[in-house]
């Protein structure tokens, strides 16, 4: 399996976690000071707001690879002019990155593995300048790591949302899959259709049935089938009316036919 790629924003991630408040305050990107007096930036700064531990500050320069790494050792100045502000000046970098590289003495390491970081030697300790062009410039550092926070916080809360969304949208699709089973199943048992352009012939037939359905869990079935018979008897008695009231009639008919002939 190959090997994860290791990322400036993997290592920032961790530095993020390991030096958090209220024990330290973290700034990105800090300059030696701001404007035309800016000359060069760490990658990382941390103060600690501890009095007891002196109010100590970390520099942090970040290299991913060798050939960065190689490029930083080529020059090693380059890092004197943001050293001067902070107690421990450390090389952070992915674990095996370092090597046989000849580290300048002062320096300390920072190994990053599987999301952790680990301190391989420890920075010499040194006195700190501290001038107000530094401390602007580790504020507007501060506003980077905020800016992050933030970004992170948003991501966390569109994840959420999309994951709403998604949960909502299966759902309503499950939900309409059940009505569309149960629409089938209406319609096999019944031959109704109930989402058919006779709506309201089948809402009658359906209050129809709802109604005899209601009447048989009432026991009043019997009743029913009384009405039935008193309406049937209805019939009846209307029909012998009918044929008493035609009888006489039939028998005048059946008179005259005889004359006639």
């Amino acid at each position: 399996m190959k090997d994860e790629k290791i990322t400036t924003e993997m290592i920032d991630k961790a530095l993020l976690e390991k030096y958090r408040e209220p024990e330290w305050y973290l700034g990105f990107e800090v300059g030696n000071s701001c404007g035309s007096e800016t000359k060069r930036h760490a990658d990382a700064i941390a103060i600690c707001a501890y009095p007891s531990r002196g109010f100590k500050s970390i520099g942090f320069e970040v290299k991913v690879s060798r050939s960065d790494l190689k490029h930083e050792l080529d020059n090693p100045r380059k890092c004197e002019e943001m050293y001067q502000y902070v107690n421990e000046w450390y090389l952070v970098v992915p674990k095996g990155v370092v090597g046989n590289a000849d580290i300048p003495n002062p320096w300390g390491i920072i190994e990053y593995n599987e999301g952790k970081l680990r301190q391989k030697r420890k920075a010499q300790y040194h006195e700190a300048k501290l001038t107000t062009g530094f401390m602007l410039a580790f504020i507007r550092g501060r506003q980077r790591v905020d800016n992050m926070n933030r970004a992170v916080e948003h991501n966390k809360i569109a994840k959420d949302i999309e994951e709403h969304i998604n949960w909502k949208a299966k759902e309503a699709i499950r939900q309409l899959e059940e009505v569309n089973s149960n629409i089938d199943k209406i319609r096999k048992a019944t031959g109704i259709n109930i989402v058919s352009y006779c709506m309201d012939k089948n809402i009658r037939i359906i209050k129809i049935a709802q109604k005899i359905e209601a009447m048989l869990k009432g026991n009043n079935y019997c009743g029913v089938k009384e009405d039935i018979d008193y309406h049937l008897d209805k019939i009846t008695q209307a029909g012998e009316t009918l044929k008493a009231a035609y009888a006489p009639l039939i028998e005048l008919m059946g008179e005259a036919g005889q004359k006639e002939i």
